[in-house]
């Protein structure tokens, strides 16, 4: 047992430990991942002005504090291609200024991008997440989520929790915008419980992204609230729910001559089988909204509509006649 304890001692003595990168090397690496160009897709030269400011900074010209650093490498990633953490970190250790330009700060140029990983390592290291700036924080965070994917994901969800639990204050408007993507209901629950206030905006939007978890919780706090066809909705808080709201909305997203798409199926369908959705929904005008045009959507989807809202055997005769119509047309 000593003689193998010995041994992995002697193999862990010769394992070279994790060179600390500085920021020079830093951007070599960043330039062997192809983050760093001479010139980008539209003919900027960042790539060039970094490598310039770079040598400043070796030969002692140029302050760490004379350049904003973190918002010029953070911004040579995308959703696709991040900067990682170990590119950004060299320049925070030297003393690069965690501080905004009045424009953009390091934060909103991490969130834009998808790279939640370095928006949790600044945060981490001291920016202030309440810094003002030419925008909202999470107004960033929005353009991120939707750069990565349709709808939020876990990472993205627990980046922008934790950005909260820093004391981040969120606006009106900023609930409206993240209610206005798929799966964000429990960023939407906290922003609530923290007072943010709900208009009706944040519930028409949750509806018209399709956001079903976001509108079964907006159902539940009576921010969407069942309403009979033709009756007025005066509410500055909520939003009606009308037997024919999600028709609607189905109709508007069958452009002529275009299907839905596959996403916006399965939104449809996780809306639709939402109880507090399906026992306020006339299922007959969903199947009329399906017929606008044929072919507008997959076979599975009607297979999921008839499901949830089954036709009845005239319904069905009428159907086949009209399909028998089209055919011979």
């Amino acid at each position: 047992m000593k003689a193998i304890t010995c041994m992995i001692i002697s193999l862990l003595a010769v394992i070279p430990s994790q060179a600390k990168l500085s920021p020079e090397e830093a951007i070599t690496r960043m330039e062997s991942y192809g983050l760093i160009r001479p010139t980008d897709n539209e003919g900027r030269t960042h790539g060039i002005e970094l490598r310039w400011h770079i040598n400043k900074l070796v030969n002692g010209d140029e302050a760490i504090n004379e350049f904003p650093w973190l918002i010029e490498i953070i911004d040579r990633g995308d959703e696709r291609n991040r900067v990682p953490v170990s590119c950004i970190k060299p320049f925070v250790e030297a003393g690069a200024t965690l501080a905004g330009d009045g424009e953009y700060t390091p934060l909103s140029t991490a969130a834009s991008s998808a790279n939640w990983k370095a928006m949790r390592y600044l945060i981490e290291a001291g920016a202030d997440v309440n810094e003002k700036y030419d925008g909202k924080l999470l107004l960033d965070v929005k353009e991120g989520i939707l750069a990565e994917s349709y709808r939020l994901s876990k990472e993205a969800e627990a980046t922008i929790l934790f950005l909260l639990d820093q004391g981040y204050r969120a606006t009106e408007k900023e609930l409206e915008e993240l209610s206005a993507i798929p799966d964000t209901h429990n960023v939407m629950k906290r922003l609530i419980k923290d007072g943010v206030p709900v208009s009706f905006i944040t519930a028409n939007n949750a509806l018209g992204a399709l956001n079903a978890k976001g509108v079964a919780l907006l159902f539940e706090l009576g921010h969407i609230v069942p309403m009979a066809e033709g009756a007025e909705d005066e509410s500055e808080t909520s939003t009606g729910l009308y037997p024919s709201t999600i028709a609607k909305y189905i109709e508007s997203h069958i452009a002529p001559g275009k299907a839905l798409r596959y996403q916006e199926e399965i939104l449809l369908t996780e809306m639709l089988a939402l109880p507090c959705i399906k026992n306020n929904t006339d299922g007959a005008t969903i199947h009329d909204a399906l017929s606008i045009q044929a072919n507008s959507c997959s076979n599975e989807f009607r297979s999921h509509i008839c499901d949830l809202f089954p036709l009845d055997e005239e319904e069905v005769v009428e159907d086949e006649e009209a399909e028998d119509e089209e055919e011979e047309e």
